[in-house]
């Protein structure tokens, strides 16, 4: 068993500057070590280098294909990563209990941020 990480590793998904810069100081004020990914192999990349995340968070602009594929690579490699899910199209078919999906939050309003903080400090908590 690998031991407690002093703060939690949160990966953000997504396409615009704007909006992942806006997710990583939301994560980081939340007290977690947050990195920014805008594809597949960023994504892998990051995962691999940090030794896993804790939390994913896909913003609503990330190709479907994309947060597919991330979310399929990091639950292969832990299956307990928590993903949070911005908006009603992305990871559709994925049946798994760690999506939590905010579908009618932007992530970059205060709301959406508001949510990223509430899941990053849950996640601390469970650690």
């Amino acid at each position: 068993m690998e031991p407690p990480r002093a703060r939690p590793e949160v990966l953000a998904l997504g396409s615009s500057r704007d909006t992942l810069a806006a997710l990583l100081r939301a994560a980081h004020s939340a007290g977690a070590v947050a990195h920014a990914a805008r594809d597949l192999g960023e994504a892998r990349a990051t995962f691999l280098a940090r030794g896993g995340v804790d939390l994913v968070v896909i913003a609503p602009d990330a190709a479907l294909q994309v947060a597919d594929r991330v979310a399929r690579l990091v639950w292969a490699l832990d299956p307990r990563v928590e993903i949070l899910v911005f908006g009603r199209e992305l990871l559709r078919s994925a049946a798994h209990p760690n999506v939590h999906r905010i579908a009618e939050l932007h992530p970059t309003s205060r709301a959406g941020l508001g949510a990223v903080r509430r899941h990053v400090m849950a996640t601390r908590r469970t650690e």
